[in-house]
């Protein structure tokens, strides 16, 4: 385990500087940020003047002709918590804007991901005028081509990869890649939200929303995302949105790891073309403070979510007996595989086995499913050089893909030969923070809450604990997972160790090395390390 070289005059100069905690000033010294960042820390979580955005002005104009000409708009979104948010900001942004709007997901098992050259074909049939994608449409060439022919415009709001070759072809584009530096780090929904912005028509559930999204896909959290995630984080401390604090049926307080994976439900809504909210729309739930309606949702989300872990369980399980370990890009593909869980399945997998994997569900004639991949290799130009795909999109770590059941060994041979070419670049290893366990107290681990939140780009600390005055261990769960105390009270977890499980219940450790929170239980709060690693 590498551990950060701590300048101790750099550790005293944030302290005094900006009036931290030992451990603050500490972790942050480990981080080492740009002057620009470390400064933003402090600061109110104000947004940016979003005409500044690169594309913006066209934007908007777009828009305000679309009301004065009283334009039909549809916002075609997408099916995950990214694509589902956005759409639901742009759909209440054009309302609340004066525009008749309507909007379509379409259905992820029948249709896949992004805008369709039939969608285009059913909303000229309904009048509509003017299309805006959101978490969509760099790639939807067909669909823009069509579009065209039809006399319709596009407006192309997206943060997927462009492809420089074949740049959309629409009336406008809204991409952080072009919109310039303080707005490169937004999502999908986070782009939807300056445009509102742009409108005058932004409010407190859409930034929520945006807020939600950046966290669920994993967005760097610096620059503007890093406004929206704090706006975010303090409007759901004060409960301000009931419809999403009632989804997550929690009163304590918020952090973004709740967000995250309490609050984000990936739904499968099904492929509809809505011209007025109604009771079984899901974007109306996200936007409804009805509290029946939405305990109603949280009973069957609950429901579903139970349901979802056992099924990826079993998934994983399949998939890691049918992985083929000699080959340098997994890729594993089964009747049997859900096609909504198979990027939960890619992940677990490529964490596992250190590998990129390809994890497919078959379905007659067709593949579709997901690709996740290690640190050190970009999905998104990976497959330029392949010709047999009718879907692809995504990220440099996570992507979806489509191609037909006859060239998935075309494609398996591609993935194997381009991943032998160009092996993956070695990262380095998150370095672990050394401090003592009397540094570990309630007071310095609260004071942490003033550097959050953490997440891509601005990583949560590892800590590096040696020799805590351990006074009990035990199992968890039928030894499935390792605690231990110590004299102050700390509590370690290690949880899911496998094939050390033997090695810990015998003892003798002396180095601990993990995350750093408090847990509050019945009134009571202590120190809990979940432990990454153990040394002796």
């Amino acid at each position: 385990m590498k551990i950060t070289e701590i300048d101790p005059m750099r550790e005293e100069e944030l302290m005094r500087r900006h009036q931290l905690s030992r451990l603050c000033a500490r972790v942050l010294a480990a981080h080492d940020l740009p002057q620009e960042d470390l400064d933003a820390l402090f600061q109110p979580p104000v947004l940016c003047d979003p005409f500044t955005a690169q594309g913006m002005g066209e934007v908007a104009a777009r828009i305000r002709t679309a009301k004065a000409r009283q334009e039909k708009v549809m916002v075609c979104g997408d099916y995950d918590a990214d694509g589902i948010c956005a759409t639901a900001i742009m759909v209440d942004a054009l309302r609340r804007f004066g525009i008749e709007c309507g909007f379509y997901i379409p259905n992820r098992f029948s249709e896949g991901y992004g805008l369709h050259a039939h969608t285009v074909e059913l909303a000229a049939q309904r009048q509509y005028a003017l299309l805006i994608t959101v978490d969509n449409g760099v790639r939807a060439h067909e669909a823009l081509q069509k579009a065209e022919e039809l006399g319709i415009d596009v407006i192309v709001t997206d943060h997927h990869a462009i492809d420089e070759a074949q740049p959309p072809q629409c009336a406008a584009l809204l991409h952080p890649f072009l919109m310039g530096e303080p707005f490169d780090t937004l999502s999908g929904a986070g782009v939807a939200l300056e445009v509102s912005r742009a409108l005058g028509t932004a409010n407190e559930r859409q930034i929520v929303l945006a807020g939600i999204a950046a966290i669920g896909d994993v967005m760097a959290m610096r620059k503007e995302t890093r406004a929206i995630v704090r706006q975010c984080i303090a409007i759901l401390n004060e409960k301000k949105v009931r419809c999403i604090q009632l989804l997550a049926n929690d009163s304590s307080p918020w952090d973004e790891t709740k967000i995250a994976f309490q609050v984000v439900p990936k739904l499968n809504v099904t492929g509809r073309l809505a011209d007025k909210a109604n009771a079984n729309n899901t974007v109306r739930y996200l936007l409804s403070d009805n509290g029946a309606l939405l305990m109603n949702m949280a009973a069957q989300i609950s429901d579903l979510n139970t349901l979802r872990k056992t099924m990826s369980e079993q998934m994983s399980q399949t998939a890691l007996e049918k992985a083929d370990r000699s080959r340098a890009f997994l890729v594993i593909c089964d009747p049997s595989f859900h096609e909504g869980i198979v990027g939960l399945v890619a992940g677990k997998l490529c964490e596992q086995l250190g590998k990129p994997c390809m994890v497919l569900a078959e379905k007659g004639a067709q593949c579709r499913g997901s690709i996740r991949a290690p640190k050190g290799m970009d999905l998104s130009t990976f497959f330029d050089g392949l010709d047999c795909l009718s879907e692809y999109g995504g990220h440099a770590q996570a992507a979806g893909i489509g191609f037909a059941m006859i060239d998935l060994p075309k494609v398996m041979r591609y993935v194997e030969q381009k991943m032998r070419k160009t092996p993956l670049q070695e990262q380095p290893e998150q370095a672990a923070i050394a401090v003592s366990e009397d540094m570990l107290t309630l007071r310095e681990v609260s004071s942490l809450d003033a550097l959050r939140p953490f997440g891509n780009g601005f990583e949560e600390p590892l800590f590096c604990i040696a020799h805590p005055q351990i006074v009990d261990s035990r199992t968890l769960s039928n030894d499935k997972h390792m605690k231990w105390r110590t004299a102050s009270g700390m509590e370690l977890l290690y949880f899911n160790p496998g094939a050390r499980m033997q090695e810990l219940k015998n003892g003798d450790f002396d180095t601990f090395v993990g995350t750093i929170a408090i847990n509050s239980f019945r009134g009571r709060r202590t120190v809990n390390v979940i432990v990454k690693d153990v040394v002796k």
